[in-house]
């Protein structure tokens, strides 16, 4: 086959709504540290559980800008990656594909949001939207990749022949 066909797709932003949420969050500490300092020390020394939820929220804070669901199709496989939770990329061959399909998914009653989730044999990796790659594997397994561009996607999958429900 033509080695050359490939479909990228990168995806970087979580929804806005999370966004908002930080900031608010961000803006509450900030105001408290300003305006309330007596709740942030103790004889003078800042108080550890306070310390631990700033480094928490600047993780949060730091994850939610970086992270990114890169999703590449060849004729031959479908490589994935959910940086910085996968640092190489997942690999699916085409012979171990029982079904593959574009589908209109509900991620807050399918799987209890976005991200990666869901358990072993049924697992979401999505950022936003409502469209995704469903693979179904041989091992019963089921895998769906979040997708801005389904038309796109639904497209390609058929002209290389990856396309089957």
């Amino acid at each position: 086959m033509n080695q050359s066909l490939k479909y990228n797709e990168l995806q970087r932003r979580l929804p806005l709504w999370v966004y908002v949420i930080l900031s608010g969050l961000n803006i509450s500490y900030i105001y408290s540290f300003v305006y309330m300092p007596e709740q942030w020390f103790v004889d003078g020394v800042i108080k550890t559980d306070l310390i631990i939820s700033l480094a928490l929220m600047f993780l949060v804070n730091v994850l939610a800008f970086v992270v990114r669901l890169e999703i590449m199709v060849s004729n031959d496989d479908i490589r994935y990656r959910f940086w910085p939770f996968h640092l190489a990329y997942r690999i699916i061959s085409k012979n171990d594909i029982k079904k593959c399909y574009v589908r209109r998914y509900n991620p807050v009653f399918e799987f209890g949001g976005w991200g990666i989730r869901g358990w072993k044999n049924n697992r979401a990796y999505s950022l936003s939207g409502r469209f995704g790659l469903q693979l179904e594997l041989n091992t019963g397994r089921k895998i769906l990749l979040g997708t801005r561009n389904p038309e796109a996607l639904r497209s390609f999958l058929k002209t290389v022949g990856f396309y089957y429900e």
